[in-house]
């Protein structure tokens, strides 16, 4: 995200070119980690109901803003 609210080029070809490579890292990055986190409940246990109760209050929880 420094890199993104803070470029160290000047000049508009540079600095768009500086935003894209900036915007498509923290998209990439952003994937990663919600593709992990959303696989973490299934990784905690090995039942499925219990995987199922694990995922409903991680959705949950996000739907509230938590």
């Amino acid at each position: 995200m420094i890199a993104l609210f803070s470029p160290p080029v000047a000049g508009e070809g540079p600095l768009l070119a500086w935003l894209g490579v900036s915007l498509a890292f923290i998209y990439l990055a952003f994937s990663l980690a919600t593709i992990n986190h959303s696989a973490w409940g299934a990784e905690l246990s090995p039942d499925p109901v219990e995987r199922t109760r694990i995922t409903a209050v991680r959705e949950g929880l996000a739907l509230v803003g938590w």
